[in-house]
């Protein structure tokens, strides 16, 4: 994605935490501004946009297919790198929130986030301008699952991630049909 791909030209911070709230701060910023690039140049139509916006999910899904192999690959590397990345994402709270999730609870949160990235290319395509209000919530969304990691509480997260992504997802069905 947009904000991981720019975080990672970054110099790297000594601390996760700031840069696991840095990511989520300029998630809104750089996805937004791709997906309204898409939207005003690429893609036109209901039926297109909709499948723009699963294309886009399904990116996010693979990338986060990715990060799950990876960080289930550190959870038994015995080396010292993979003794500090550990320590790393569990000072995110990221470490605890992989080893504890329940496939059904990892399949939910990608759905809701499908919804989201559909709802946000249905609504920029009705709408250009309405990414001056995608921005602010793809980044508090992210924002609120940075906190809520950190205080290990996955079911609250999830509940949010459901109830944003059904929300944005119907708002984006609604612009289309008025």
């Amino acid at each position: 994605p947009p904000a991981a791909l720019a975080a990672s030209r970054l110099p790297r911070m000594k601390a996760p935490r700031p840069m696991a709230s840095f990511m989520a701060l300029i998630s809104g910023p750089a996805e937004e501004t791709v997906r309204l690039l898409l939207v005003l140049f690429l893609v036109k139509g209901f039926d297109n946009l909709l499948w723009a916006g699963f294309g886009w999910a399904t990116v996010e899904v693979v990338y986060t297919l990715v990060n799950a192999v990876v960080i289930r690959r550190l959870l038994v590397d015995p080396s010292e790198k993979a003794a500090e990345a550990r320590r790393a994402l569990a000072s995110m709270g990221f470490l605890q929130y992989v080893q504890n999730m329940v496939p059904v609870l990892g399949a939910i949160e990608r759905a809701a986030v499908s919804l989201l990235h559909i709802g946000f290319t249905l609504l920029l395509g009705w709408n250009p301008w309405l990414v001056f209000v995608t921005m602010p919530v793809h980044s508090a969304v992210n924002m609120s699952a940075v906190r809520l990691l950190r205080r290990h509480e996955v079911i609250r997260l999830e509940a949010i991630v459901a109830a944003v992504g059904a929300a944005i997802f119907t708002l984006g069905l609604l612009a289309w049909r008025l």
